[in-house]
């Protein structure tokens, strides 16, 4: 008799993801529900307690052994349900520090200055020009701003103001029952994290936590455009960091894990190194999951199926094996800093590379919402060298990008 596959749901699903998760259906029942919402802007049409409650009852209806996830509003949906379910998974606090950047680094003791403002009073006082301002929850770097200038702190309150609430507000009826107020009194206000302002290329770490185990997997630079803005250009791995680097990187990354009592998760973290300094930006307690496709053809490394070990608390088998020795990927965005329907600014019949993932899709209204621009779509390329594989995303770009 054929062994019964474990049954997994899968929370936040996007539509994407039947697509994405096909080939390991061969080995378990995925149950995915579905989560109406496009972070990137600002877009969020759910009521969290009904989501709740039907998670509760495919759980109960399948026998769900595990639940996995892959985004930060999926990662406080499923630390909710695991301690309910007393299933494989973070803790609820775990998750809600990483949630929130302002507890992130409150948890970590961060080296950087930092305060944070509610957004009825906003006041610029605790922290001198340049600062840079961001939501404490935000998912791709919604409403993260440079201040440099009294205008640009009066037209970013001006955004915030309209902004910030429809994106707390979806969360905060899961937040009211599950968070202490005592212990994160910041967990339901409308707050602003005003940081110092620090300029130069990231990279992200990668791994899991078992059982208290920290483990590492991959590292992966990111690259930004020149110029004022700091839109993302691509992301490239292998890194280019030195091996004492990656060693300070891997110490720091282990403390910081420590430090926000995250454990049976995957986990990434972002970072400034310059030299043998490494600055925290964000810890996540969820794989970077925008690179699943750069990892998959790079080191045969599948990030849904590792996760989906770690929801059954089994410690994921992950063997790096890099298919050239001599090759390079790189995941590049295709940004656009105008506004307007997206079909204007992009040309969704346009000849793209095989792994090419659309953000945004056709009938959407771009708005732009943070210093980062809006990416529409990225690409993934291989070659032998970074500069090589930087020219045919180019030759992509022009093809795709219409202003």
């Amino acid at each position: 008799m054929p062994k019964k596959k474990p049954d997994i749901l899968v929370v936040a699903a996007q539509p994407q993801y039947p697509k994405q998760f096909a080939h390991l259906s061969k080995d378990y029942n995925l149950h995915f529900l579905y989560l109406d919402y496009i972070s990137r802007l600002n877009i969020f049409n759910f009521n969290i307690i009904r989501y709740l409650n039907n998670a509760r009852k495919l759980i109960r209806k399948h026998k769900i052994k595990g639940i996995f996830y892959r985004s930060d509003i999926g990662s406080l949906i499923a630390a909710v349900l695991c301690e309910e379910f007393n299933l494989p998974g973070p803790s609820l606090e775990s998750a809600f520090v990483c949630y929130h950047k302002y507890y992130t680094r409150i948890f970590t003791g961060s080296c950087i200055g930092f305060n944070s403002i509610l957004l009825k009073k906003p006041t610029q006082t605790q922290h001198k020009y340049p600062f840079f301002i961001k939501a404490p929850c935000s998912t791709a770097g919604v409403l993260g701003f440079p201040i440099r200038s009294k205008s640009d702190w009066a037209r970013m309150i001006r955004l915030a103001k309209k902004e910030l609430p429809k994106m707390n507000n979806h969360m905060f009826p899961l937040l009211k029952k599950h968070v202490d107020p005592v212990r994160f009194p910041l967990a339901l206000q409308h707050v602003l994290l005003m940081e110092d302002l620090i300029l130069g290329d990231q990279v992200t770490i990668e791994g899991f936590v078992h059982d208290g185990q920290v483990s590492f997997t991959t590292i992966t630079d990111r690259k930004h455009v020149k110029g004022a803005r700091r839109l993302v250009d691509y992301y490239r791995t292998p890194t280019d960091l030195s091996n004492r680097q990656v060693r300070l990187l891997k110490e720091q990354a282990t403390k910081d894990i420590k430090s926000v009592g995250l454990d049976n998760s995957l986990f990434n973290i972002d970072y400034w190194v310059k030299g043998n300094n490494v600055t925290l930006i964000e810890v996540n307690s969820r794989a970077a999951t925008l690179f699943y496709r750069l990892y998959q053809e790079m080191y045969q490394y599948d990030i849904h199926r590792a996760g989906i070990e770690l929801s059954l608390g089994h410690k994921p088998t992950i063997r790096l094996r890099k298919s050239r020795v001599d090759r390079v990927g790189g995941l590049f965005n295709l940004n656009t800093t105008k506004e307007g329907q997206v079909s204007t600014l992009f040309d969704y019949e346009a000849k793209l590379p095989f792994h090419t993932h659309i953000l945004i899709e056709q009938g959407a209204m771009i708005r732009q919402l943070s210093e980062f621009g809006q990416v529409i779509a990225r690409i993934v390329i291989f070659g032998k060298t970074i500069d090589q594989i930087k020219r045919i995303a180019n030759v992509y770009r022009k093809k795709a990008l219409r202003a």
